[in-house]
């Protein structure tokens, strides 16, 4: 009995020794991880980038230094990035194509202290995933989107009286929203066969009231 009491006393020296190693090499290695400067993860994952995705952040443990370069394949997938803190933001010219391959590539990579890293891409293909499925920023950017394209549409009185068609089929005045680094840009659409229709097309701009000039104008020559 009294050789069981001591040879339980002994198991449990050695696993509060092996406990007390575990709990070292675990302060060792949150240290270590804190110390070093690496890539953390991507925002959204690479397997769950959604065809309306407005961004892909790209994270490291420590904050950026200048002169972080990106490019994208295609070209078209990138809107614009900018490197906040310890990411890289990539603000994507959605909607992608589902099931069609991307690639970024980021290069150039160091910390605000020198530190470098080796450069990274990212291969990932488009989902179709339902808006109410998608992460919270993802939502919050994608309203704020809709939000500004609300705002155009619905402060521009011109915009309220299109698309309009002459009488005649001479000329047809409509408008589209381009995204210039996600910022709505209104422009105004004349398709006509021929300048003259056209220049009709601008006076009937004119005529109810609006400058042609402030507007932002693409002119297609059409018959329709």
């Amino acid at each position: 009995m009294e050789n069981e009491s001591v040879q339980g006393v002994i198991w449990l020296r050695r696993l509060a020794m092996v406990v007390g190693l575990l709990i070292i090499l675990a302060i060792g290695l949150t240290v270590h991880r804190s110390a070093t400067f690496r890539f953390v993860g991507t925002d959204p994952n690479i397997n769950a980038v959604a065809t309306t995705s407005p961004f892909f952040k790209i994270n490291f443990s420590k904050n950026l230094g200048k002169g972080v370069v990106v490019t994208t394949n295609p070209l078209s997938l990138m809107a614009s990035y900018q490197v906040s803190g310890s990411s890289v933001i990539v603000l994507l010219n959605s909607p992608l194509e589902a099931n069609h391959q991307y690639r970024i590539n980021v290069a150039n990579i160091s910390d605000v202290k020198g530190q470098r890293l080796a450069n990274r891409s990212f291969v990932f293909s488009a989902r179709n995933i339902a808006f109410n499925n998608l992460p919270a920023d993802q939502k919050k950017a994608l309203l704020s989107i809709q939000s500004r394209y609300n705002q155009v549409i619905q402060g521009d009185k011109l915009v309220q009286l299109l698309p309009f068609t002459s009488g005649g089929n001479e000329y047809r005045v409509s408008y589209t929203v381009n995204y210039i680094n996600q910022q709505p840009k209104l422009t105004i659409i004349i398709t006509a066969p021929t300048q003259q229709r056209q220049a009709e097309a601008i006076n009937w701009i004119k005529e109810v009231g609006f400058n042609p000039n402030k507007y932002t104008i693409q002119y297609v020559t059409s018959s329709f």
